[in-house]
């Protein structure tokens, strides 16, 4: 079994919760005026959304850092 490097790892998993998070953004019809709402459904998929985004974006910069 191939070991991946930690920042394919980070990127992989902001990717799987991306998958896991926009169709619930759709499915929800989620509203942006109250984001972090966090004793709402739509609170809790929006924060796991954005952190999708954040994970995804710290995996690509690692990735850039690692290879100079």
């Amino acid at each position: 079994m191939k070991d991946y490097p930690l920042y394919k790892k980070i990127a992989f998993f902001g990717f799987a919760l991306f998958l896991i998070s926009f169709p619930l953004l759709v499915v929800l019809e989620t509203e942006y005026d109250k984001p972090f709402d966090l004793e709402s459904d739509q609170g809790i998929v929006t924060l796991l959304f954005i952190t999708s985004i954040v994970l995804m974006l710290v995996g690509f910069i690692l990735s850039k850092i690692k290879r100079k």
